[in-house]
């Protein structure tokens, strides 16, 4: 006997028709949320790269101040000890600085609006007038998400890795993936033929001994 095979029916909807059901359905209240938590981040990003640039402006003023002190001073010790003893106090205030500028600015505010702004251009452009004035209705209500900025202890005590595997490298102005080498023509240019002569001797009875 020929075993029984029973069939389902075949579902009447496509692929794109389940997609779409289980698409999520996102509220206006959602978007609204989702736009402060985002100001907030875009804030604190704008608020660390600012810092990280006045902190090398204030650690080159400090280098110049502290090598215009060996220079200029017969006994400098005193005054180095005097300064290094303030250095992180004066770091501090450097970042204290900052957050009062940007608590005055309003930073975080300006950065919703711009959020606002694009929402509300996005809508007008994807879903006409009607979404774009809900849009616009909506974010009159939104409130800024606050987050205290990091402090300089928070910084400083900052571990971003595992303990007992090394940290990640600073960040620098440029990237070099391995040490680079000049060729040996670069290394003697300008120079005369009798002291290039004098010199790769020099190396060649070194290279010997």
């Amino acid at each position: 006997m020929a075993a029984e095979m029973t069939m389902s029916p075949p579902s009447s909807e496509t692929p794109t028709a389940e997609l779409k059901q289980k698409k999520p359905k996102f509220t206006w209240q959602d978007l609204e949320m989702t736009k402060s938590r985002a100001a907030c981040a875009m804030d604190r990003v704008e608020f660390l790269a600012t810092t990280r640039n006045r902190f090398t402006e204030f650690r080159k003023a400090e280098a110049d101040a502290l090598g215009l002190t060996i220079r200029s001073r017969s006994s400098p010790n005193v005054l180095l000890q005097k300064n290094l003893a303030t250095s992180a106090d004066n770091a501090a205030a450097v970042l204290a600085k900052q957050e009062m500028a940007a608590q005055n600015g309003q930073t975080g505010f300006k950065r919703l609006d711009a959020v606002n702004r694009f929402v509300i251009d996005k809508e007008l452009r994807t879903g006409g007038k009607q979404a774009a004035e809900s849009a616009k209705n909506f974010s009159k209500n939104s409130q800024c998400m606050r987050k205290p900025y990091p402090t300089y202890d928070e910084l400083m005590k900052l571990v971003t890795h595992e303990p007992g595997q090394p940290r990640e490298p600073p960040l620098g102005p440029g990237t070099c993936l391995m040490n680079y080498q000049p060729p040996e023509e670069a290394l003697r240019h300008g120079m005369s033929k009798s002291l290039y002569s004098l010199s790769s001797t020099s190396r060649s009875t070194k290279s010997n001994s």
